[in-house]
């Protein structure tokens, strides 16, 4: 017998919840001024499909297409085209414009080589949580016992989010930046904690045109190289500006992306099953787990140690907290843990007794 529930009921029924966006830092955007299309940030799979793109108008030339030829030969996936505008007050503006239009990518590396535009880059990154690998040629004045060279300015200022990088060839300056961050950032942080000291690239030459002068000179004002140990091609040694290691900073941004994104899930997961996270010790216990899974995988991948040197646990967890407040509903904690590091110079102390 026809009946009429099919036309009066039409019910969709979806138990699942909406998943909460997960940070990348995988994808790398070359900032320059050579695109001529009118949105600021496109991605492309290929340099040649960035040279395919007509409404770009990028050349096999120009240094965007290779920036990204670079990148592609050390693990790219994707690039992002960065569009910095003639009206622009500044790169630093220009990035504005960019992450206004797309928030999508991590790491920046400029086509510029102009000291001063890329101070205001560099002075720009810690309001966005980017990292910009930088190039340049400059070893009459980062190479020289100088202070006024684009490393030293960085170094003064410690910044811990821009790394630049010295090479005697003006060529090979240009494409190293995109080499270095594309093998960098093509490591998954969920999964390995990648150093950038002794990563060997290909597509550039190993610089044997400093002079130990120079060379120390550089490395004084934590700029990084790429040369040669054992004949073999390595980047020297994975520094920010500051003399944070770029492995470091980028642990401190996976890490409070993962840990800001697992709280959120928490709480989500919580409201939308007609609940809460109680302010109590049943919620702070809620928020503690989430700590310790999250501590749990940063050792899987390399980040964090599980014990320290007593056999104890390394995790501290201190929940609340100094600033909690059941009236405003604020939990404050605080979570201890214990970075693994990485070994990359080596002082060796042989006995070769013949008893």
């Amino acid at each position: 017998m026809a009946t009429l529930e099919s036309q009066i009921f039409s019910t969709t029924i979806n138990l699942d919840t909406t998943p909460i966006s997960r940070a990348g830092f995988s994808r790398l955007l070359i900032m320059g001024t050579e695109s001529g299309r009118t949105d600021r940030f496109e991605v492309y799979g290929s340099a040649a499909e960035l040279l395919a793109d007509s409404a770009a108008g990028i050349v096999a030339t120009d240094p965007e297409y290779k920036m990204a030829v670079a990148a592609f030969n050390n693990g790219a996936v994707d690039i992002a085209i960065g569009r910095v505008d003639s009206g622009d007050a500044s790169w630093s503006a220009a990035l504005d414009a960019i992450v206004a239009e797309s928030n999508e990518f991590y790491g920046i590396v400029p086509t510029s080589t102009t000291q001063s535009v890329l101070e205001s880059l560099a002075g720009n990154l810690a309001a966005h949580k980017k990292v910009a690998v930088i190039g340049s040629n400059d070893t009459s004045g980062i190479g020289a016992g100088t202070t006024t060279d684009l490393a030293a300015v960085l170094k003064a200022a410690s910044n811990d989010r821009a790394a630049v990088f010295l090479h005697d060839t003006a060529a090979d300056a240009i494409t190293l930046p995109a080499a270095i961050a594309a093998k960098w950032l093509s490591f998954n942080p969920d999964v390995t904690a990648a150093a950038v000291a002794h990563m060997t690239i290909s597509g550039t030459s190993i610089d044997t045109g400093l002079t130990t002068g120079e060379l120390t000179n550089a490395l004084g004002k934590n700029c990084n190289v790429y040369s040669s140990s054992k004949a073999v091609g390595a980047a020297w040694p994975g520094k920010m500006a500051s003399g944070l290691f770029m492995d470091q900073r980028l642990l401190g941004d996976w890490y409070e992306a993962r840990l800001t994104e697992d709280l959120q899930e928490l709480a989500s997961t919580q409201a939308n099953a007609g609940g809460r996270i109680p302010y109590s010790s049943t919620g702070f216990a809620m928020v503690e787990g989430v700590v310790r899974k999250r501590d749990s995988k940063g050792i899987a991948a390399g980040w964090f140690e599980e014990f320290d040197d007593d056999g104890e646990r390394a995790l501290r967890v201190t929940t609340p907290s100094a600033g909690s407040s059941k009236a405003t509903r604020t939990l404050a904690f605080t979570a201890r843990h214990r970075q693994t590091g990485a070994v990359q110079e080596f002082i060796i102390t042989a006995n070769l007794e013949n008893v």
